[in-house]
């Protein structure tokens, strides 16, 4: 019995190291986390309906910038446009979708040869996209995030 007792007695002080475990301490989890995310790229971008139901990644984000710029272009074929000289150069958009798809033009960066022969160019494009109310934002993780993009509009008359 006093042998028993003893290998008990040792079993009882070495077993007390199996029942220890290390603290996870949530900052740290979460900041370890935080610090593998890739903030500079979505999961996925931002679509319109009519996108929304291809799977392909690079499908959806070619779909997105079409039909963005089919809109835009639509809405500013509305507009009589006289000028004597063609017009053939592209113009810059730089705008934000927020978390809610809303959109908002940060800049409209265009030549003098575009300002020249139309004005107003810069404020009927600002129109043009204030009227695309029906953006599905971008997402990462699963949430509505907002993203800055940038869209080039070529621009040509004819004659």
């Amino acid at each position: 019995m006093n042998k028993y007792s003893i290998v008990f007695f040792v079993l009882t002080l070495t077993s007390c190291q199996f029942f220890e475990y290390d603290k996870v301490n949530f900052e740290d989890v979460l900041n370890k986390e935080i610090s593998n995310i890739n903030w500079q790229e979505v999961d996925n971008y931002p679509s319109f309906q009519s996108c929304d139901s291809l799977y392909d990644s690079v499908d959806r984000v070619n779909c997105f910038y079409f039909e963005f710029h089919k809109r835009i272009i639509d809405n500013l074929s509305l507009h009589n446009f006289v000028s004597n000289r063609k017009i053939s150069d592209t113009m810059y958009v730089f705008f934000e979708i927020n978390h809610y798809g809303k959109l908002n033009v940060q800049k409209v960066d265009i030549n003098d040869k575009i300002e020249t022969a139309i004005p107003n160019i810069a404020l009927l494009v600002k129109e043009s996209i204030s009227q695309i109310d029906d953006v599905i934002p971008a997402y990462k993780r699963g949430q509505p995030v907002k993203i800055a993009l940038e869209m080039p509009l070529l621009i040509t008359n004819e004659d």
